[in-house]
């Protein structure tokens, strides 16, 4: 198992990475993309706000604000709407 030194430049070095990519710079563009996928995922998939709200067991309010990126989704709501989409989220 890897220590916390290890992990802690595992991440540095994501970080790098994503950084390398010219991904967003801050948390709350970070929030708005990932709002942006899912909605677009959901729309492709014909399935409501409301829908995806039940699959995936948040109200359609938290959908609302996801995908508005109003709102900085938890890791495991994250998961839930992802799964509930039939999508996965990769970290490399």
């Amino acid at each position: 198992m890897a220590n916390l030194n290890e992990c802690l430049e595992r991440l540095r070095q994501v970080v790098t990475e994503l950084e390398d990519l010219g991904l967003p710079e801050s948390p709350y563009q970070s929030t708005e993309l990932l709002g942006d996928v899912i909605s677009e995922e959901r729309k492709k998939q014909k399935v409501t706000q409301k829908e995806l709200g039940e699959l995936a067991d948040l109200s359609t309010v938290t959908i609302q604000q996801i995908e508005s990126g109003k709102r900085t989704a938890s890791f495991a709501n994250v998961e839930k709407v992802l799964n509930a989409l039939g999508r996965s989220l990769w970290i490399k």
